[in-house]
């Protein structure tokens, strides 16, 4: 069901679900055919959407813009000093954001 583009569950997965719950006796087969050509034919708009960051759920996001930060994900430390940044951003005035958005992307890199 995933793709290996960024976890984006494939429906046709969930096309094939409705398909077997009426081998199991759990759809009408009308149904299942009609949920599953709806779901068919919606899943390039979906797999579109699930890739736009602004689909993505806070965790996602987070992950996102740390990528597009260059922070190693697959890392621990990298992460927790990309977090202690973000947090120390947040907590500066307005005025020195902007400065301080640049040292988060130097001290990810």
């Amino acid at each position: 069901m995933l793709d290996g583009h960024g976890d984006v569950p494939r429906p046709v997965g969930l096309a094939a679900f409705f398909e077997w719950s009426v081998a199991v006796g759990h759809l009408e087969a009308r149904d299942a055919h009609r949920l599953a050509t709806t779901i068919r034919a919606a899943a390039p708009r979906y797999e579109v959407a699930m890739r736009s960051p602004s689909s993505f759920g806070p965790a996602k996001g987070l992950f996102d813009e740390m990528r597009r930060a260059g922070v190693d994900i697959e890392e621990q430390a990298p992460i927790d000093a990309y977090l202690a940044a973000k947090s120390a951003l947040a907590r500066e005035p307005a005025a020195a954001r902007e400065r301080a958005h640049h040292r988060v992307a130097a001290r990810a890199g």
